[in-house]
């Protein structure tokens, strides 16, 4: 078993503030004034909305499930490999949080935008993850084992990679087009 009920609720604890917290704190884009209304009687969540959502979400479980299996076949040991895993699973988070702050703006413009409770739950999911893993005591609830800096970075890696694409595909969208 990869995941236990504790890191269900572990990965709650950064994705509920998220939803209720960081994305209603979030500047409008500048375009938002510019878009005709929405039609009452369009659904509120388009095709291609969910299928941008489904995209990223079957892109990171892609990159974090393969990177997770090239560490599982090098021989790591059982608690590194879950470590590794979920690992890989909070940073594809955080990064899926910074890239869907807009629809229209690139990572590197929304930083230039504050948002107290986003650098918050970023800097707290990190130091939870930190803990989980580097801490004994805390790191026995999860079983996990320490990660070698070199895995950690891997870990990092895969979730960012896992959603990269959405950065490009922002980028390279004609201005004004939705998803």
């Amino acid at each position: 078993m990869f995941l236990y009920p504790v890191h269900i609720v572990f990965l709650e604890f950064v994705i509920d503030p998220a939803c209720s917290i960081v994305f209603e704190a979030e500047r409008s884009d500048e375009s938002v004034m510019r878009r005709p209304p929405r039609d009452p009687a369009e659904p509120l969540f388009s095709r291609q909305m969910l299928g941008v959502s489904m995209v990223l979400g079957v892109s990171m479980l892609a990159v974090v499930a393969l990177a997770y299996g090239w560490v599982a076949g090098r021989g790591a040991l059982e608690g590194e490999v879950r470590s590794f895993g979920f690992a890989a699973i909070v940073f594809g988070n955080i990064a899926l949080i910074h890239a869907t702050r807009s629809r229209d703006r690139l990572i590197a413009d929304t930083l230039r935008l504050p948002n107290p409770a986003l650098w918050w739950i970023t800097g707290g999911a990190l130091a939870a993850l930190g803990t989980s893993i580097y801490i004994a005591p805390v790191a026995d609830i999860f079983r996990f084992a320490p990660l070698p800096a070199g895995l950690l970075a891997l870990a990092a890696l895969a979730g960012i990679v896992g959603v990269a694409w959405y950065e490009a595909y922002k980028y390279l969208r004609p201005r004004g087009a939705t998803a």
